[in-house]
């Protein structure tokens, strides 16, 4: 399959992107490398790897990436409270307005996988929380992933 990471260089994408090639999957990251990470550089002289240096709020940009893939695996995000309570509106357009954009670009034939946060489910009395529960995010950060998923 075709796959696009957005954030693919970052936390959960620089163990991701490898398992992905190793299985004989294309992907493509589309990162702006914020934090200047170097997490993707034993993948970069593999065939079926290919970086693209974008921001995800450069949404015409960003929707020619996603009309060539099967899969989008929407990555890039603002993560935590304190960084997210520095710049909202950031926040705000690189964890939501983004998914608005993969959505309504994104066609029937296409996957989207979306992983949340723990931070939408809220602090839990006994700290143990499953799909199941009810989601009650105490945080911009925790808001913004909560509200991408209730718009999926």
């Amino acid at each position: 399959m075709k796959i696009l990471i957005t954030g693919g260089a970052g936390y959960l994408g620089s163990v991701l992107v490898p398992k992905l090639l190793n299985e004989g999957h294309k992907v493509t990251v589309y990162d702006n490398l914020l934090y200047n990470q170097l997490s993707l550089l034993n993948v970069c002289n593999d065939k079926n790897f290919d970086f693209i240096h974008g921001d995800v709020r450069d949404y015409k940009n960003l929707n020619k990436y996603i009309q060539k893939h099967d899969v989008i695996i929407p990555l890039a995000a603002i993560v935590g409270f304190p960084a997210c309570d520095r710049d909202i509106n950031l926040a705000t357009a690189v964890n939501f307005q983004q998914i608005q954009d993969i959505v309504s670009n994104i066609s029937t034939q296409q996957m989207l996988l979306y992983p949340n946060s723990n931070s939408g489910y809220g602090s839990k009395d006994n700290g143990v929380c499953t799909e199941k529960d009810r989601l009650t995010p105490i945080s911009h950060y925790g808001h913004t992933k909560c509200d991408a998923e209730n718009y999926i």
